[in-house]
């Protein structure tokens, strides 16, 4: 896969994805993530609408785990 890509989660005290990891070592904020997933910048999810203020971030290939199931750092 090129480009970059999520590779570990950090979790609020309510268990919500706050920030995430990227292949690079960055360390971006979840808006941020779906703003670089929009631009093509993160590649391999997708943005799917759902009833919260921010899309959910959906990974494309079914072989990678569920953003949930990421490690944390």
């Amino acid at each position: 896969m090129e480009g970059e890509y999520l590779v570990a989660v950090q979790k609020n005290a309510f268990g919500e994805i706050m920030s995430f990891q990227t292949s690079s070592g960055r360390i971006i904020s979840y808006r941020k993530a779906i703003q670089e997933i929009d631009e093509g910048i993160i590649r391999g999810y997708d943005l799917i609408p759902n009833d919260q203020p921010l899309p959910k971030i959906h990974s494309i290939d079914t072989e990678n785990r569920l953003m949930n199931e990421l490690p944390p750092f």
